[in-house]
């Protein structure tokens, strides 16, 4: 019997008895999409139901251990514990993990976790229920960190070898933002800047007083919180952070700008004065940093915020980069000096920083054949990086969405105003904190 031909397409040319034209060869398939595999969770070497605590309690902590030496080791232990725990709860554990075993893994956020008696009692002084809340709070917390609005990582409160400063102030800047969030929640719009002073030293003001009643364990409406905030603001805590510290870093910041600008300053006298602060020379306590000498302010008087020989709390920094010192500014942002905390003033800075990335250098007027003006920035592209970076991360977590379009805008058109001298380098940098839609488009040749 001759097989059924019914299936075969019809080939031109058969017909007249030519040679049947091959039929086009088919395209390979394309690979099939591979689909990502589900994390497998821990399994551990023998059933944990019936194990002593404490060697579960083992298993944990050198779970964080390892945790704390990868590149996410928040993420990686979040993951771990839940993981771990729903294999516990498989194997017939019917809370899946104890809530001592979530104490014992704060580990992994750098807190040396104290005998859980002690350390319940600065839980109760929350609004989490347990140890399991906390923790998975936390991990929300970094997971979210965008949100608190930190003008440094949340991460340094984990690094190993954070200092005291770097702490101090991530409890700083937690208190801070929150005021800020309040302060915007209950003002009118639109404000003046002098009536946003007022409100938001009321609210700081109130909030002083609700942490001052949360450490000393008087009531206080901290005491219900249960936010990621307020667990950052546990985590600095247990990590050994102090309140009402930042005017004592200023002031040394202030002792070493003294020290490099005033009478007889120099980087001799620079490197002296940072080591009479870190080995606590009493000394120091004499010199006063009110008011800088006429010597030091020079021919800076003009900056945006210094007015009459004050300087201003945390406005060091726009101070240093006035100097043209790169020893001087290099060593306040290494020592962990920050942008102002004032909004206005720190917009200020904004705007100086700006100015002076994209600065010329000046021509004297009727100068004949005057050469052509140069770029202007001493600094060096690395430092114009890091102050833009610590700025980008500034105007994210500004408040105010109008005041941060507006500073948007207002960057735009100083971008577009440049002068020739000004690098493609320094425009690439500002231009990345802007919409990309505002980017102009390259040149067609």
């Amino acid at each position: 019997m001759l097989p059924n031909l019914g299936g075969l397409a019809p080939t031109s040319g058969n017909a007249e008895g030519k040679r049947p034209m091959k039929a086009a060869r088919p395209m390979p398939a394309p690979p099939p999409v591979p689909v990502p595999m589900p994390v497998p969770m821990p399994v551990p070497p023998q059933p944990l139901v019936g194990l002593p605590n404490d060697v579960l309690e083992v298993m944990v902590k050198h779970a964080a251990a390892d945790a704390r030496n990868s590149a996410t080791p928040v993420r990686d232990m979040c993951m771990w514990m839940k993981n771990f725990c729903s294999s516990a709860k498989m194997q017939g554990a019917k809370p899946g993990c104890e809530d001592g075993w979530y104490h014992v893994a704060l580990a992994v956020f750098g807190v040396t976790p104290k005998p859980i008696v002690n350390d319940n009692k600065v839980l109760q002084r929350t609004g989490f229920p347990n140890w399991r809340v906390f923790f998975g709070t936390l991990c929300e917390a970094f997971n979210h960190e965008a949100h608190l609005g930190l003008p440094v990582p949340l991460r340094n409160a984990i690094n190993s070898n954070v200092s005291q400063r770097q702490i101090d102030t991530l409890l700083s800047a937690l208190v801070h933002t929150e005021v800020h969030r309040i302060t915007l929640a209950k003002i009118r719009k639109p404000y003046e800047w002098e009536e946003w002073g007022e409100a938001w030293v009321k609210h700081r003001e109130e909030m002083d007083d609700q942490f001052d009643a949360w450490v000393f364990g008087n009531p206080s409406p901290l005491r219900t919180n249960r936010s990621i905030w307020m667990a950052a603001i546990v985590l600095v805590v247990m990590r050994g952070a102090r309140m009402y510290q930042m005017h004592k870093y200023t002031r040394q910041d202030k002792l070493i700008i003294l020290a490099a600008l005033g009478p007889g300053g120099s980087a001799e006298a620079m490197a002296q004065r940072v080591e009479d602060i870190d080995n606590g020379n009493t000394e120091l306590d004499q010199i006063s940093v009110d008011r800088l000498a006429v010597q030091v302010i020079g021919p800076w008087a003009n900056l945006p915020m210094i007015g009459g020989g004050v300087l201003q709390d945390d406005d060091v920094l726009s101070l240093a980069v006035n100097s043209g010192k790169a020893d001087l500014l290099t060593l306040l942002l290494d020592r962990g000096a920050l942008i102002s905390g004032s909004l206005e003033r720190a917009e200020k800075f904004f705007d100086q920083v700006a100015d002076a990335t994209m600065a010329g250098t000046n021509v004297l007027n009727n100068t004949p054949n005057p050469p052509p003006r140069e770029h202007a920035w001493s600094f060096g592209r690395p430092m114009a990086e890091r102050l833009i970076h610590i700025l980008r991360r500034w105007l994210e977590n500004h408040p105010d969405k109008g005041v941060r379009l507006a500073i948007k805008r207002r960057l735009k058109t100083r971008l577009e105003n440049g002068g020739q001298w000004v690098p493609p380098w320094v425009l690439d940098l500002w231009y990345d904190l802007l919409p990309a839609s505002w980017r102009p488009p390259p040149p067609l040749w």
